[in-house]
């Protein structure tokens, strides 16, 4: 018989073999792909996803960005919280990924590589420039959304996990530094993962940023895609008023 004394310490065992147990990340994200339509299995799948990710070696999580990236536009479509998870997991990700030289062979292909079709590229510079806006991380009660000029408040829902305070909070496991990751996806937009069309936006959003980390490189993408940009398309217009006077 388990005395009362013991329990406590056989409590403590438990969680840390649960935090060591190494879960199957890659055939967990290739089953939630596959079950688009079936949402209990995406729930769980994603919950463990975020649970096991950190467990697995850098090369292996690096293996799964191909297959996190795919489809996440219409990942997004199925539900806007399970894609604003994805999202999240590929900024941990992309923190151990090595660009290629801009320019490269390796850079030409990146784009392929990492297996962006259709919509997704697009979907990502979106929310890359969104992020390059966001400014109110910290300082939100659990469950609490900030608001940030310049996004809606399903943009910060989105961001900031809806509502979970460990998202840009770099001393818990999943956490990220907000200001580290902005200069991230400033890198990662300058790559040939992204098209001039899809740099366009977010690399204006980055020309502007007080970070000179993130300024340089946005200022720098901006004159090597504003020539193959038509500045007087009625859309792009639009959305530029848009930004400038609120919507």
């Amino acid at each position: 018989m388990i005395s009362i004394r013991s329990q406590p310490n056989l409590a403590c065992l438990s969680n840390r073999l649960c935090r060591e147990i190494k879960l199957p990340v890659k055939k967990l994200l290739v089953q939630f792909k596959e079950h688009a339509d079936v949402a209990l299995i995406r729930h769980f799948d994603i919950l463990y996803i975020q649970q096991g990710i950190s467990r697995v070696p850098v090369s292996e999580r690096l293996e799964l960005l191909p297959t996190l990236i795919h489809g996440i536009a219409a990942d997004c479509n199925k539900s806007p919280q399970h894609a604003s998870q994805l999202f999240h997991l590929m900024l941990r990700l992309l923190v151990h990924f090595k660009l290629p030289p801009r320019g490269s062979k390796e850079d030409g292909e990146l784009r392929s590589a990492l297996n962006l079709e259709g919509d997704d590229g697009a979907f990502l510079a979106q929310w890359f420039g969104k992020l390059i806006l966001f400014t109110n991380a910290r300082g939100s009660a659990a469950g609490s959304v900030p608001t940030c000029p310049g996004l809606s408040a399903e943009d910060c829902k989105f961001l900031t996990l809806y509502g979970n305070p460990d998202a840009w909070d770099p001393s818990t496991t999943s956490g990220l530094n907000l200001t580290e990751t902005k200069a991230l996806v400033a890198r990662t937009l300058a790559s040939g993962m992204f098209t001039d069309g899809e740099k366009f936006m977010p690399a204006l959003f980055a020309s502007a940023d007080t970070n000179s980390r993130v300024s340089e490189v946005g200022e720098d993408i901006l004159k090597r895609v504003t020539q193959t940009q038509d500045l007087e398309d009625p859309k792009l217009v639009e959305h530029l008023l848009n930004l400038y006077l609120g919507s």
